[in-house]
């Protein structure tokens, strides 16, 4: 069995770019592939938050927040939801975060295990919070923000369990390509 653990200890400088440039492109697309509006203008759900997860785990904290915040605000301003962009690029920059600095160590390390699937679901929590913060300043009411409390959760929850199935894969096939360089935590 390899000990092997994906990610080298050196990248170029055009990696440190292009990594979580490629992962702000791949949170767009899964943002903008399925978007369920919410009521009372609360914003939408969509799969982007289980792109998050994955760039979090895989990468580490640089990629996961920079892709979290910068694909999912990009999402918003090109579907017509520009207003919450500056608010996105927060919740989902610290949701990337949050999610890299809980799980990505102990997911390099031993894979899909509890505490990385608690670390999704802390990084869900904020998510929720950030939204619904948001969602009542821009609405003017704390009673439209709870409208889109299941929502998030809703999305939080799918997003862990589409990240969780993907992740063992993919940590398998990142394992058995150790000559390719990747960003790790930063």
């Amino acid at each position: 069995m390899s000990t092997h653990k994906p990610g080298p200890a050196t990248v170029s400088p055009a990696q440190r770019i292009a990594y979580p440039a490629l992962g702000a492109a791949l949170v767009t697309v899964a943002t903008i592939f399925i978007q369920i509006p919410m009521p009372a203008g609360q914003g939408y759900a969509n799969l982007g938050d289980g792109v998050i997860f994955i760039l979090a785990a895989l990468f580490g904290p640089l990629v996961g927040a920079a892709a979290g915040g910068i694909g999912s605000a990009l999402a918003d301003v090109l579907t017509g939801y520009a207003v919450w962009a500056p608010f996105t690029l927060i919740i989902k920059g610290l949701e990337g975060w949050i999610a890299a600095r809980l799980v990505h160590e102990t997911f390099r390390a031993r894979g899909l295990t509890p505490p990385v699937l608690l670390g999704f679901v802390a990084a869900a929590l904020w998510m929720m919070a950030g939204y619904f913060l948001a969602g009542a300043l821009l609405a003017g009411s704390w009673e439209a923000a709870v409208v889109g409390l299941p929502f998030n959760a809703l999305q939080g929850g799918v997003s862990l369990a589409a990240a969780s199935a993907l992740l063992g894969t993919l940590r398998a096939a990142l394992r058995g390509t150790a000559h390719s360089k990747r960003p790790t935590a930063g």
